[in-house]
């Protein structure tokens, strides 16, 4: 948004965001001061591989990237001034980080896939977890939420630090067979689309229906 004001106001200078730890952190807390404390941060490693070389990334830094931009994310959201050096960015030596953000620590979550190895590192570091279940079976998740906990729990976090939340896609009607016409036409055509670019089977109303009757039962 202020991005957007700018651009209202000016006529030549160039109006640059990217995924780098300092913009995210300064983005959100300048939301957390205009809400009044009311910003949270939900960071991943990302299931949409397409944005690594739209942002220069290499694919096969997949996990050192993300590594390394978290732990450089809660060091700027716990510090105002910063000393950190990694391999894929240059380095800050004792400089400041501003604005800082109204709570005095901005919530920050780790959103994961069905990777155990995200699991454990959400519980390793104390970081409340958001289960992102983009496709499957929900129930699925509990081990791997067991994980989380029991990862935490040995880095010496208790049980109430170590939050879960859940999101996932879904429709609801009045019965599964009025739901799954309704939802199946859009959804069908966008999974099918994303399947033919990541090499998955296409979509078929059998698996929506069989769905749809798991989570009733669940």
């Amino acid at each position: 948004m202020i991005l957007a004001a700018a651009a209202a106001r000016t006529k030549r200078i160039r109006l640059t965001s990217a995924a780098d730890p300092v913009r995210v952190f300064q983005s959100f807390a300048t939301l957390d001061l205009v809400s009044k404390g009311r910003a949270e941060l939900v960071v991943g490693r990302g299931s949409s591989i397409e944005a690594y070389p739209l942002f220069g990334f290499n694919l096969n830094d997949y996990d050192a990237l993300f590594k390394e931009k978290l732990d450089l994310l809660l060091k700027i959201r716990d510090n105002e001034f910063i000393t950190w050096q990694g391999k894929y960015r240059a380095p800050l030596n004792n400089l400041p980080v501003y604005p800082r953000p109204l709570q005095e620590k901005l919530p920050v979550w780790l959103g994961v896939g069905g990777t155990p190895e995200s699991f454990a590192r959400a519980g390793t570091l104390g970081l409340p977890l958001m289960v992102a279940v983009i496709g499957g079976e929900t129930h699925r998740f509990l081990p791997l939420v067991s994980l989380y906990r029991e990862a935490g729990l040995q880095a010496g976090f208790t049980p109430d630090q170590l939050k879960v939340d859940l999101h996932s896609p879904g429709y609801v009607g009045l019965t599964n067979e009025r739901a799954v016409g309704d939802y199946y036409p859009g959804y069908a055509e966008f999974w099918t689309k994303l399947g033919r670019e990541r090499g998955w089977p296409p979509v078929t109303k059998g698996t929506l229906i069989l769905l749809s009757r798991l989570v009733a039962c669940w």
